[in-house]
């Protein structure tokens, strides 16, 4: 009853918040104040200044209080300990290799991780805790994301050369300055003054530096420079339109389209640091993997290198964009049409499907794949090779354990897209009379290769003679086995 009663005070809160935002989305365009120029400033809104100083401080204070509270934020310190080991590591291992500037991601790695080892593990489980802690008060957003930036000018500037680091200087005084609003809304018309101050400024710095690498075409450029040129004729864009918005009287608009701005260039910067910190990482565990004898990733690691950083260049895109929609205060409802678009039902004779239902079928199909070809590689590059086993149950091992995981992430996936296996049972066993007829070579093949599997009357890299052709046996599968001549062909039997 309690959790009921607290499930139903939570989704008052949440209609209560999203009327609020509601309303203020609909007075972005109304101009609820006087024009800058009409403005009646007071004494009396600036003085006395500490009881104003004092009511900040209580009121940011007593949120962040209540989000610890309600945060227990102690089993951050394990996973904390564990990534200090981790990296301790990778950095103690990474240095006893010795390296040359012509291997490969040597020197990406060394301008971010060996010598900037402290600013980029910092920058790097901060970045994990704002992940894992997506909820966090004003105050505290603001202040880690100033951490952030000061983080990414300490180890960044070698690889984004002098321009990024300019960059990164006039982001980080843009964030400060928006981060002082918190401050100066409680001085009254003088905050106008403030915001004001703060479009004029970040106008004049994007206009200096964020253009820069547009204005400037030299090959040394970095890309980050020039893609982060680009995304500051945005900048411009809104900072301007916050400017007239503030002189004009438009308060809403001024200080959303200025927080958008400001937050957008601050994600960005952010994100591409994490990004290179968590590609040096990978770029360290496979120069590492490859000094190793580690026999299930051999001749591997480029491999997961490769996925590695393709993998990361997804998340970047994902996690900008969600924070881009975050601070647009538009990702709750976009993420709620999202979630009833994917659960909406379409009714096909007895199937009820729904596009959240095929998605999931493919994902788990992907997953299932992957995890078959990973136990595959395990069981024959490790676990088998060491056993005494008898010659050709390793093999069959390898394919009855892939086959089972196979057979089960089928009938796993086809539950997720709502299809009733007692129905698809009926409907096979129909269909499967007619087809039988069909494909009866097929299954007569898939029973031999059962067959021999397990009885193993043959073996690989037994001399067998079928009809006409003389060869060893190289492969045996469950529907076709293949046999490699004495002349260097391979023909599938």
């Amino acid at each position: 009853d309690k959790i009921v009663d607290l499930i139903a005070i939570t989704d008052d809160i949440r209609d209560e918040v999203a009327v609020l935002q509601q309303r203020q989305r609909d007075n972005l365009f109304v101009a609820g104040k006087p024009n800058l120029w009409n403005v009646d400033f007071k004494t009396s809104d600036i003085i006395p200044l500490p009881p104003r100083l004092q009511k900040a401080w209580h009121e940011n204070a007593k949120t962040v209080h209540t989000f610890s509270r309600e945060y227990n934020c102690v089993y951050l310190a394990p996973i904390v300990l564990l990534l200090i080991l981790f990296y301790a590591l990778i950095i103690q291992k990474f240095w006893k290799l010795k390296f040359t500037d012509a291997d490969p991601h040597v020197v990406s790695v060394e301008r971010i991780v060996t010598k900037h080892p402290v600013s980029s593990f910092v920058f790097f489980v901060l970045s994990i805790i704002i992940i894992i802690l997506p909820n966090m008060p004003l105050i505290m957003i603001g202040i880690l994301g100033i951490v952030l930036l000061v983080l990414s000018l300490a180890f960044m500037p070698k690889t984004i050369g002098q321009q990024g680091k300019r960059i990164i200087q006039f982001v980080l005084i843009l964030y400060f300055l928006n981060f002082g609003e918190i401050l100066f809304w409680y001085f009254g018309q003088y905050s106008r003054i403030y915001v004001t101050a703060e479009t004029i400024v970040a106008i004049l710095l994007t206009f200096t530096f964020g253009l820069a690498g547009l204005r400037k075409k030299t090959k040394n450029v970095h890309p980050f420079v020039r893609k982060f040129s680009l995304l500051s004729v945005l900048l411009l864009l809104l900072f301007c339109v916050a400017f007239i918005s503030s002189l004009l009287g438009f308060m809403d608009l001024a200080v959303l389209t200025q927080k958008i701005g400001v937050k957008t260039a601050a994600i960005a910067v952010i994100i591409y640091s994490a990004y290179v910190t968590l590609r040096s990482i990978i770029y360290v565990l496979g120069e590492i993997g490859r000094s190793s004898n580690l026999t299930l990733m051999a001749n591997r690691w480029d491999g997961f290198e490769k996925r590695g950083v393709q993998l990361l260049n997804i998340l970047a895109i994902i996690y900008f964009f969600k924070f881009i929609l975050q601070n647009m205060e538009i990702y709750r409802g976009l993420m709620d049409w999202l979630i009833d678009t994917l659960e909406q039902e379409w009714v096909i004779g007895t199937l009820h499907l729904s596009i959240g239902g095929i998605l999931s079928m493919i994902l788990i199909l992907a997953v299932t794949l992957g995890v078959s070809y990973l136990i595959k590689t395990v069981v024959e590059d490790v676990f088998l090779p060491k056993s005494k086993l008898p010659k050709g149950v390793p093999a069959a091992i390898s394919v009855t354990i892939r086959y089972f995981i196979v057979t089960l992430g089928v009938i796993i996936a086809l539950s997720a897209a709502g299809i009733e296996l007692g129905k698809f049972g009926i409907l096979a066993g129909a269909l499967g009379v007619g087809i039988g007829f069909g494909l009866q070579n097929i299954f007569n093949n898939l029973v031999s290769g059962i067959i021999l599997a397990f009885e193993r009357p043959i073996k690989e890299g037994d001399i067998i003679e079928v009809g006409t052709l003389l060869g060893i046996v190289k492969e045996i599968g469950l529907r076709s086995s293949v046999i490699r001549t004495y002349d260097g062909s391979e023909v599938i039997v």
